[in-house]
């Protein structure tokens, strides 16, 4: 990822298949840009999760500064999984995503698998999904500052 932010929203959920198109018609390329989204997430239930990643191109998804899923290549649509176990209470999540040519897909989403409380998917009553997250598409080098508060995505725009 690199650049600085040349757009910030708020989305409901990192659900996005763009095809041929651009996340932000007029703003982003439809090719080569990145996006980064991080939130704080609090699982009510303490067990085990399955965070299903699904990318075109690439995808990485960490949970407390721990990799969990490494898709960081140019690829065709597909899904990736990660089991991890958690705690119940609060934990940070972060996805980075590229698109580097061709269609544009990218989705996270997590079903607690077994532990206490059973069947949570998403931690503190959501839907296993990151909503609220804020959006910013970036040219170059996203700086650190953009990444400390949790609820967040940056895009950045490559050019070639």
């Amino acid at each position: 990822l690199s650049g600085d932010p040349v757009l910030y929203r708020s989305e409901p959920a990192i659900d996005h298949d763009w095809g041929a198109d651009t996340p932000a018609p007029g703003i982003v390329n439809h090719d080569n840009f990145s996006a980064r989204w991080t939130r704080t997430v609090n699982f009510a239930n303490s067990g085990s999760y399955r965070f299903k990643a699904t990318t075109d191109d690439g995808m990485r998804v960490w949970v407390d500064n721990v990799m969990i899923i490494d898709a960081w290549y140019d690829s065709l649509a597909h899904t990736v999984e990660a089991t991890v176990d958690l705690t119940a209470g609060n934990h940070y999540l972060v996805v980075e995503y590229y698109e580097a040519g061709g269609n544009a897909r990218a989705g996270v989403t997590w079903e607690q698998i077994n532990g206490s409380g059973g069947g949570d998917n998403g931690g503190g009553g959501g839907n296993g999904r990151f909503h609220p997250i804020f959006v910013a598409i970036n040219r170059f080098t996203i700086p650190d500052w953009l990444f400390a508060d949790a609820g967040k995505l940056a895009f950045t725009q490559h050019g070639h």
